[in-house]
Parts: structure tokens; sequence; C-alpha cells
């Protein structure tokens, strides 16, 4: 019942009445009666069965059982019905099946031209497009067979099974790319040797001539080997960008964010700065084509990226107004949470360490946002002066990391690197010691307080005093 508005649960009301036929009387009452979220299970009870006294576990009676069990089916019907309706791809395949069966030759043939031309006029190329065009050739093919007209029928074969072949290279190359994007950060839930065996094998069966022919397979091949790490000729970017308007909506935002996942968890020497502005800049790009945007609900992930991405290349300014002008498109449950966060990380790249305490010194219910949060606690007290003290502090947060197997791999192994350098730096009092943690740090990949610890290491190499000997 939580999934109907009050407009749909008056369709459903309107669409049950006539279903039920005046049968099943107790079954529309239930549905009325659920209508009202203040109605209580007793007051549905009394007004089911007057006669009857309230049981101790209502759910447990059989007949009440059977009364939910209807309206459960009956409503889980309307709203295959209702998603049908919403579907005119499926209607007119539906349609071209009927006239087919009732033998109406002319309305078929001309259903059919409309169907295809519609299709064909839509700007995607994606293997959306290509499995319904297949689905189209399959109806032409059994309304030859239907009517016995065998030149027809050898074509239209013929055109299924070239169709069909696209479908599969289409379907093949998206999964290719997904599990791709998935191994960059799920290695501990999928078996990374035999998804990329299946991976090898499909790659040499397609030719890489009809690949480059097509531009959607095209962008699927060249962001696949640019997921792999290789070396790719010309700019992968500038030609995901030119054929984003071939792919629909769901798959640009498959390749849009295989896109950015790579460039977030590969840095590969790029200067720190220059690494995060791309990070925004990929973001911001994002937001003008509507990959997570225009009443779709921005993930925190995104947000907090896109902020974070603003402090570490120096645009606090923009990470303040994309703060704001962002927090309402998160997700209710989240928001006060990931707001909270990222203004506290705000307040932190300004200096206002007051401020942030009252954004990050207290409970988040997210994991990944409550050990970010404890570990920026301990970087503000060593910003205060409180260093010493911090030692142990650090290492029992390193100990609960480890201890915690909710969090992703990629992310413990970030906090617990930034942690341990941090602890190094606390304990480093000769120069020798500082150059050489200096030079570990500059040479981390996905560090995300890099910029942070080259300052720190930089300041206290300033104090170090260096005998002649040292």
């Amino acid at each position: 019942m939580r999934l109907f508005d009050k407009r749909e649960q008056s369709k459903v009301s309107y669409w049950l009445k006539g279903e039920l036929r005046g049968h099943h009387g107790a079954t529309y009452q239930l549905f009325e009666l659920m209508c009202d979220p203040e109605v209580s299970i007793e007051q549905i009870w009394t007004s089911l069965y007057p006669k009857k006294p309230f049981p101790e576990r209502p759910f447990y009676d059989s007949g009440f059982r059977r009364l939910e069990h209807s309206l459960s089916g009956l409503l889980e019907t309307w709203l295959a019905i209702d998603a049908f309706r919403k579907d005119e791809d499926e209607i007119e395949l539906y349609l071209l099946k009927a006239f087919n069966n009732r033998w109406a030759k002319d309305l078929f043939k001309s259903k059919y031209k409309k169907a295809k031309r519609k299709l064909e006029a839509q700007p995607q190329r994606d293997n959306t497009y290509h499995r319904k065009l297949h689905q189209l050739l399959r109806l032409q093919l059994s309304h030859a067979a239907v009517f016995g007209i065998l030149g027809e029928y050898g074509l239209a074969l013929v055109d299924v099974l070239k169709q069909l072949e696209k479908v599969v290279t289409h379907e093949q190359m998206q999964h290719i790319m997904l599990a791709r994007n998935y191994l960059l950060s799920h290695n501990k839930y999928l078996h990374k040797d035999l998804i990329k065996s299946h991976l090898y094998v499909i790659q040499n069966k397609l030719n890489r001539d009809e690949i480059d022919k097509d531009p959607v397979l095209r962008v699927y091949n060249r962001l696949i080997r640019f997921l792999d790490g290789e070396e790719v000729e010309g700019k992968v970017e500038e030609e995901i960008r030119e054929g984003f308007s071939l792919f629909h909506w769901g798959q640009q935002t498959d390749i849009y964010i295989a896109f950015l996942n790579y460039h977030i968890r590969n840095i590969r020497g790029v200067n720190h700065v220059d690494y995060h502005k791309k990070i925004v800049e990929i973001l911001e790009w994002g937001m003008e084509v509507k990959i997570f945007g225009s009443g779709i609900n921005t993930t925190e992930t995104i947000y907090r990226h896109l902020i974070i991405g603003c402090i570490h290349s120096h645009q606090v300014e923009l990470g303040e107004y994309y703060l704001e002008v962002l927090k309402d498109d998160l997700l209710l449950e989240n928001r006060e949470e990931i707001y909270r966060y990222c203004k506290g990380r705000l307040y932190m790249a300004q200096g206002k360490y007051t401020h942030a305490v009252r954004c990050l010194n207290k409970k988040f219910t997210h994991l990944r946002i409550e050990y970010r949060a404890r570990k920026h606690m301990i970087e503000i007290r060593y910003e205060q002066g409180e260093r010493i003290e911090l030692e142990n502090e650090i290492r029992t947060l390193i100990q609960c990391i480890e201890r915690q197997d909710l969090l992703a791999e990629v992310l413990k192994r970030n906090l617990k690197e930034n942690l341990q350098l941090l602890d190094r730096l606390i304990r480093s009092f000769k120069r020798s010691e500082l150059q050489k943690l200096r030079q570990e740090v500059r040479e981390k990949d996905l560090l995300s307080d890099q910029n942070w610890l080259l300052e720190k290491i930089d300041e206290k190499l300033n104090c170090v005093y260096t005998p002649l000997l040292d």
C-alpha cells in the first residue's frame, strides 16, 4: 500500500470495483480501510468481522490471511497493468501480435511500418534499440509464417538472424564494461579471475573492425580498454561526450559512472590539485547532462566527491555554492548527515576548527561517514596542538577500521594509510625521517589527505634542527 499515492489509490479503487464485479466485498472493504493510515488493525478487524472478538494475533487468522492474499494479488496485477500502460513500445508489440493472431493483415502492415519508423527516428542506437528492432523483426517473421508468404519469410529470417547478432554483441559489450567498472572497487564480492577470463573470451570473439564502424560499440570498446589501463589512442572523454546521445538514460548513467569511477580510483602520479580539478569537471559535466539531476536524487557519494573535490582543488567558494544548491536533491534520510559532514570539511579547509568540530564530532549512522569523521577529528586535534596524545587514539581507530567488515576495502585501505602516515609524522623528529616520509606520501595513490599531510610534513621540516652530521 505504501507504493500508492492518493491519486493512484483513487485509480486502483475504480479498477477494483470493476475487477471484483460486486463479489468479494470484504476484499474491497479491506483496501478502503488500508487507504487511511490512521486506521489501526483493531479497527480493520472490527469493520470486517463485527461479530468476532479481536484475536491476540489477527494476522494468523486463516480467513484474514486469505483476504490479505486476495488483495495483495490484485494490487500486484494493477501495478503490472499500470507499468504496461506507460510502455508505448510494449503496447505496440502486443498490438502487432494481436493483429497477427486475428489475421488482420492490412492492420498489421500499417502498424508495423509506423512502429519501425518511430523506432528508427529515435537518436539512440544502443542495445535497447537493437533489442526492440529484433522484436519487431520477429513479429514480421511470424506474420510471414502466418500468411504463408514464402519470399517474405526467407528475407525476414535473415534479418532476424543479423539483428540477433547485433543484440548479442551490444549486450556483451555493455556487460563487459559494467564488469570492468565493478572490478575497480568490489574485488571482495566478485571472483576477479573468473570475470577476467570471461572478458578475455568475449573480447577476442568480437571483430575490432566491425566494432569501430559502430559508434556505440566503439564507445564501449574504448571505455573498456581505458578501464583496463591500456593506452588508448585519441581522447576517450571527447568520444564519450560526442556519442552520449546514442545511449538511453540508464546506459548513459552506466558509462558516466564507469568513467568517473576510473578517475576517482586512478591518480597515477597526477598532480593532486589537478586530479581533483578533473573530478570536479567530470561531476559538473554529469550535472550538465542531468545524469543525477532533473528530479533524480543526487547520491551522497556524488555530493561528497564534488564538495571534497572543490576543497582539494582550492575551489572552496565553489564547494560552498554546491553545498547549498544541491542539498535538497539528497535523499531525505541521508540529507542532514551528509550536509553536516561536508559542511564540517569546508570549515576545516577554511581553518574554522571550532565550527568543524560542531559538525563532525557527532554520531553518524552511515559507517563510511562515521569513520571519515573520526579521522578528521584526529586531524583537527593535530592542528590544535594535541599531537602526542593522539598516538593511542590513532592506533585504536585503525584497529576499529580493520575489524569493520561492512566498509569497502578501498576505503579501509585509504583510512588506514592516512592514519598510519599521520602517526609516523607525529613520531618523526629527524630531518632524514621526515624527508623519507614526505617522499612516501608523494608516491601514494588514492591518498585523500595527500596535500594536507605534505603541508604538515613541510611545517615540521622547517622546525627541525639539523646538526652537521645529520
